[in-house]
C-alpha cells in the first residue's frame, strides 16, 4: 500500500504529464517553460524539480507510459514471434489512443520521437550490427507509424499491421533484441 508521499507524488507526476500533454498540443517542447509547465499543472516549481531533472525527462516518462501500458498485454507475442498479432495488436493501441497520437507523433514532435525509440531500442544494444539493424527497423517503423497518423489513420489496423511484418520478418539478430524492452512488460 502507498503512504500518503507516494501517492502525493503520483498525483503530482499524473498533473504534470497531463499538462505537458496539452501544452504539446499548441507547443513543441522547445517552447514549453518548467513556469507554465507547473501552472498548468496546479504544482509547485519544487514539486517539479522533486520528480524530474528536466521537461525531457517528463517527456520520455510519457512515452513510457504509453509503453508500459501496451508491451504489458503484447510483448508475448513478439517474444513468441508472432509479428502479425503484434503489429495489429500496436496499431490497434495507437487507434484506440489517437488524440494523444496525434499530439505526440506530431511532426513536430518526430525529432523528439526518434530520438527517445533510438535511445530506448538500440542504444543498449552493444553488439554493432545489431544496433544498426534495430536502428533501421526503428526507422522504417517510426516512419510507417508518423505517416499513418498524419493521414489521419486511413488504413485499419489490420491493414497497416502486414507493412511493419514485412519491414521486419527477415531480421536477424544475433543479441537477445527483447532485453531493452522487458522492463515494459513488468
Amino acid at each position: 500500500m502507498k503512504n500518503n508521499n507516494q501517492e502525493l507524488n503520483q498525483l503530482t507526476k499524473d498533473s504534470l504529464k497531463t499538462a505537458l500533454m496539452q501544452l504539446l498540443a499548441e507547443n513543441s517542447v522547445e517552447e514549453i517553460k518548467v513556469t507554465s509547465l507547473t501552472k498548468r499543472a496546479g504544482v509547485s516549481r519544487m514539486a517539479y524539480y522533486r520528480n524530474y531533472p528536466s521537461i525531457t525527462a517528463l517527456y520520455h516518462e510519457l512515452y513510457d507510459d504509453y509503453f508500459r501500458q501496451f508491451f504489458q498485454s503484447n510483448l508475448k507475442y513478439l517474444i513468441d514471434n508472432q509479428q502479425q498479432t503484434f503489429w495489429v495488436a500496436l496499431f490497434e493501441f495507437i487507434f484506440e489512443h489517437q488524440k494523444a497520437a496525434k499530439i505526440l507523433l506530431s511532426t513536430k514532435e518526430n525529432p523528439h520521437f526518434l530520438d527517445y525509440l533510438n535511445q530506448v531500442f538500440c542504444n543498449p544494444i552493444e553488439h554493432i550490427t545489431d544496433r544498426y539493424l534495430i536502428r533501421g527497423v526503428v526507422g522504417n517503423v517510426f516512419n510507417v507509424l508518423t505517416e499513418w497518423v498524419q493521414n489521419e489513420f486511413d488504413l485499419t489496423p489490420s491493414e497497416i499491421a502486414p507493412l511493419c511484418v514485412n519491414l521486419t520478418e527477415n531480421i536477424k539478430i544475433e543479441s537477445q533484441p527483447f532485453t531493452t524492452i522487458q522492463k515494459y512488460g513488468e
